[in-house]
């Protein structure tokens, strides 16, 4: 069974220290009144969820929609022996649902739209790494160059509902798209449960419904893309969209004085180095800013703004070595001065 935990106070700080992004409720009374912010959390997705709602009796639907996480969960984890996806990787072929499919498709899309250079099937090489672990070390060059062979997105085959990989070495690994589609079901699921405003933070990939109680905008601040620091470099104004972040020290360490991060290049199975060190993308689908944020950061700043441009109602915030902000237009008219 799961445990949630509820809270009636001013969150802005706390979510500061657990995500990538976070909502600045500004003007929230702790005290509790009609309109003050009420949260529930899971610990699931590797990460502390958290569904913030206004009115008391969203409570119900809140709880399902953090019960509905944790079975999604089920599909797209690539360590999990009991999730769907660990299945298809093991088996190399089989049949899925139309949850794993539709994903699967979204991400293969943009595997094709970067030339390779964001590509599902690095599920092996990343694993080497063990970014997720106690005890994160780079692989020696042996081993990185065998996994490396298996990878290649070109190689999985759709056949229906069938999902096949051409080589049954390789390893899918959705990591970059799932939370963004777990983000959308959970909207999905509120909004149909009669729920107006809320906010839905999956460990930073952070999805607004509707606007706060005094009609203003969530205002979502975009972290500094540092190790160590919880504080904003920039706040955009929300409103029934999402804002997810893919950046160089979400999951990284150090190693011989070296940072290692983990976008990885399909290429060489390094850490990608272009000058980048997060891309901020804002959009009505979580899911495609969760991909758009990993594929825009591995292309890099000229064609990752390309890449954005090409996506009609995505804007995208592109952050520099040197903590130069590059804003799309629409992003920059959303963010607060």
């Amino acid at each position: 069974m799961m445990h949630y935990t509820q809270k009636n106070a001013v969150f802005a700080v706390y979510l500061f220290t657990i995500s990538l992004l976070a909502a600045l409720l500004t003007g929230c009374a702790p005290s509790g009144g009609a309109n003050a912010p009420r949260s529930e959390t899971a610990f699931l997705l590797d990460t502390v969820v958290r569904v913030t709602y206004y009115d008391a009796d969203d409570a119900a639907a809140v709880r399902e929609s953090l019960d509905l996480c944790a079975a999604e969960s089920k599909i797209f984890s690539r360590t999990d022996a009991d999730s769907e996806l660990f299945r298809l990787n093991a088996a190399g072929s089989m049949a899925v649902s139309g949850e794993l499919l539709g994903v699967l498709r979204t991400a293969l899309a943009f595997c094709a739209a970067t030339d390779g250079r964001f590509d599902v099937t690095m599920g092996g090489v990343s694993a080497l790494y063990g970014f997720s672990s106690d005890a994160p070390a780079v692989p020696d060059p042996g081993t990185l160059a065998a996994a490396l062979s298996h990878v290649g997105w070109e190689r999985v085959e759709i056949d229906g509902d069938t999902v096949t990989l051409g080589d049954p070495e390789a390893v899918i690994d959705l990591g970059a798209a799932a939370k963004g589609y777990i983000a959308d079901r959970m909207k999905a699921l509120l909004t149909e449960r009669g729920v107006e405003r809320a906010i839905i933070d999956l460990g930073g990939n952070v999805l607004c419904l509707g606007e706060k109680p005094d009609g203003s905008a969530y205002r979502v601040g975009v972290r500094y893309p540092e190790a160590g620091r919880s504080d904003a470099i920039a706040t955009v104004a929300v409103r029934g969209s999402s804002v997810v972040t893919s950046g160089v020290y979400e999951r990284s360490f150090v190693a011989d004085g070296v940072a290692y991060h983990h976008i990885l290049d399909p290429e060489t199975g390094l850490p990608v180095r272009n000058g980048l060190r997060s891309v901020t993308v804002l959009g009505p689908e979580s899911l495609r800013c969760d991909v758009l944020s990993t594929a825009c950061f591995v292309l890099g700043l000229e064609e990752g703004m390309a890449l954005i441009g090409a996506e009609e109602g995505y804007e995208a915030l592109f952050i520099t070595d040197d903590l130069a902000l590059h804003p799309t237009a629409g992003f920059a008219a959303a963010m607060e001065r």
